[in-house]
């Protein structure tokens, strides 16, 4: 089965060479790129979710607004 994407590889790296001034990258070292990309990206999107969850069923509501955003981002700097 194959593994969903999480990141585009356009716009990473049309930043890496952006911020590099052009630095060239094998196709095979971006390919490992995008992988660790999107495992890190996976998981802090796994986070965010558990943390929209509990925010869910603490306020007893479905739906994540500003206010509620900005407490998990106050959280999430906190860890």
């Amino acid at each position: 089965m194959k593994e969903r994407k999480y990141v585009a590889k356009g716009p990473i790296f049309e930043l890496i060479k952006e911020l590099t001034d052009d630095i060239k990258i094998t196709n095979e070292t971006r390919e490992n790129i995008i992988a660790y990309l999107n495992e890190h990206v996976k998981k802090e999107i796994s986070v965010l979710c558990e943390w929209f969850l509990d925010v869910s069923n603490l306020q007893g509501k479905r739906t994540i607004q500003e206010k509620e955003w900005e407490f998990i981002l106050k959280k999430k700097s906190i860890k």
